[in-house]
């Protein structure tokens, strides 16, 4: 973890349910960019802390309650399964996949 990790994780572990901070404050404060927090976070979560997003502005905050955690992961589960339906849809409906299925009878194999 780089210095920048262990100050986001220190500033994110600084506030709670009731005090998110927010993910402009952290790219600010940080100079790095909002992929490169959701990076970070991704980690953390990863090796098992509790970092709840809160908000369409991105605030973060540590969880305290079970609950918070639960919903922080109903919510990825939901992203999950939206995403998981984007993708079946374009396999069936992508214009450039279903010609070249029709040239060749064998992409289809190979693409599956």
């Amino acid at each position: 973890m780089s210095y920048n990790q262990n100050g986001i994780k220190a500033m994110i572990f600084l506030h709670k349910t009731n005090n998110p901070i927010r993910s402009k404050q952290i790219e600010l404060d940080y100079n790095i960019s909002g992929p490169q927090i959701r990076e970070i976070v991704k980690d953390l979560r990863r090796e098992g802390y509790d970092i709840c997003t809160t908000g369409e502005k991105g605030g973060y905050y540590v969880a305290d309650e079970p609950k918070d955690v639960l919903e922080g992961i109903q919510d990825l589960e939901k992203r999950v399964s939206s995403m998981n339906k984007t993708i079946a849809m374009w396999k069936k409906n992508s214009k450039v996949l279903n010609a070249a299925k029709e040239l060749n009878p064998l992409f289809n194999q190979n693409f599956e």
